[in-house]
């Protein structure tokens, strides 16, 4: 059970990395087993890899915003802003 916990909290903290092991596996089984066309192995890769993005774009979405000042709005050339943690960055 701890396994399976600890599985699912790789899952969920590092899904692009699921991802490729995923799209990985399937290219082991496409090469080593699967009797599959080129054009059919494409085609799977590509399904699986357009879903698997889907999920991990929810999962690594950034959920910080970054206030901007008038200074740093577009077309004045940028400058020193503080996201919401009052961290110093720069927008270009």
């Amino acid at each position: 059970m701890q396994v399976l916990e600890s599985i699912h909290d790789r899952i969920a903290t590092e899904p692009v990395m699921f991802m490729a092991f995923i799209e990985a596996l399937i290219g082991v089984f496409i090469v080593f087993g699967v009797d599959l066309t080129t054009e059919q192995s494409a085609a799977i890769l590509i399904a699986t890899g357009s879903l698997l993005s889907l999920i991990a774009r929810q999962k690594v979405t950034p959920t910080r915003s970054i206030q901007t000042s008038p200074a740093s709005s577009p077309g004045s050339g940028g400058g020193p802003v503080r996201d919401v943690d009052g961290v110093l960055a720069h927008v270009d």
